[in-house]
């Protein structure tokens, strides 16, 4: 059989396409009748609404790209942030405000010291001072201010700082009380000049007082009236006189604290306010030291005692010269004796 007598087998038939699928009941939709298009109203005047936000777009990107190009020339040509150095910055400025005060503080000096009076040239050289003082204050702030924005708190170096901020305020307080012009000489506002005045008085009182001391049985041996009233008289003069000086201490220290708003300033805190505090202690030693020394004297009303008399000398009897030693004899030599004479022999007589 040939291969055109084959029959070639029936092709098969496409698969049907699947029906659609089946939806249950409950979630079957109803159907909508198809909406009818209306005609499209007729068109109104155009709207500006598209033109105002392009306009506004190309504002923004103007501005936009005008804002960072200039903050490229200002990174660019801008010079870098300074990084401050708190501690350096606060030791330049206080180092400037003591060598003002060494200055200033000798002036005042010679008030004490001389006895002269300030003259319109020193209270000039007090006020550039003061004025020196007050801007270094002003850079402790900005700088306790630039270390709190940064977040580190209380430092040790504000900390360090704030303890010489008390000397600084010192220096202001008795700048302001000397150029006060309620103060004229030789009495003098502040702190320095009233301190060191009181404390020479104090010092020229104890000494007299120290004198008088050693001197007094000798003074009350002498029994003279006038002069044992005239030392009772000095003794009350120079006790007045500490007590002034241990009020006016006292008065300084009030109001340095109140000056200074630290109502619990302690004198470790402040060298001054030390000074002020043995000032205090020994004016007062010294004013019941000449309480002590008055009471050696009498009274105004007690009447003084008579010189004890000295009993006279009982005449003694004239003593009588000793006895004059003898000399011993002296002894005479021997005497040499003369040797015996030889006598001539006898002649013999005849015999009878």
């Amino acid at each position: 059989m040939s291969d055109d007598s084959v029959v070639p087998p029936d092709p098969v038939p496409p698969a049907a396409a699947p029906g659609p699928e089946r939806i249950p009941l409950s979630q079957a939709r109803p159907v909508r009748p198809p909406t009818v298009k209306r005609p499209a109203p007729p068109a109104g005047p155009p709207s500006k609404v598209k033109a105002y936000l392009v306009i506004g777009i190309i504002v923004a990107s103007v501005l936009l790209i005008a804002a960072i190009g200039w903050r490229l020339y200002v990174k660019l040509t801008g010079k870098p942030a300074v990084v401050r150095n708190v501690k350096v910055e606060w030791e330049n400025a206080f180092a400037k405000s003591k060598q003002a005060w060494e200055e200033t503080f000798k002036i005042q000096a010679k008030v004490w010291v001389e006895g002269k009076e300030l003259t319109p040239e020193d209270t000039g050289k007090i006020k550039a001072a003061l004025a020196e003082y007050q801007k270094t204050n002003e850079i402790f702030h900005e700088l306790n201010t630039l270390v709190m924005k940064e977040g580190k708190g209380p430092t040790k170096e504000i900390q360090d700082i704030g303890e010489r901020l008390v000397i600084l305020k010192t220096w202001i307080w008795d700048a302001n009380g000397v150029l006060d012009p309620a103060s004229k000489p030789p009495t003098y506002g502040g702190l320095y000049i009233p301190m060191y005045q009181a404390e020479k008085k104090m010092d020229g009182a104890t000494k007299r007082l120290k004198e008088i001391r050693e001197k007094t049985q000798e003074i009350l041996g002498r029994n003279n009236a006038e002069e044992i009233a005239a030392t009772i008289k000095e003794i009350r003069a120079l006790r007045e006189t500490l007590a002034g000086c241990r009020d006016e201490f006292l008065r300084l220290d009030d109001e340095l604290v109140k000056g200074l708003t630290l109502p619990d300033l302690k004198k470790e805190q402040l060298r001054e306010l030390e000074d002020l505090r043995d000032y205090t202690s020994k004016s007062v030693m010294a004013f019941k030291e000449a309480g002590n020394i008055r009471a050696d004297f009498p009274s105004e009303e007690q009447p003084l005692k008579p010189p004890p008399q000295e009993e006279p000398k009982k005449e003694e009897p004239p003593k009588e010269d000793p006895p004059k030693k003898e000399d011993p004899p002296k002894e005479e030599p021997p005497k040499k004796e003369d040797p015996p004479k030889e006598e001539p022999p006898k002649k013999e007589e005849p015999p009878k």
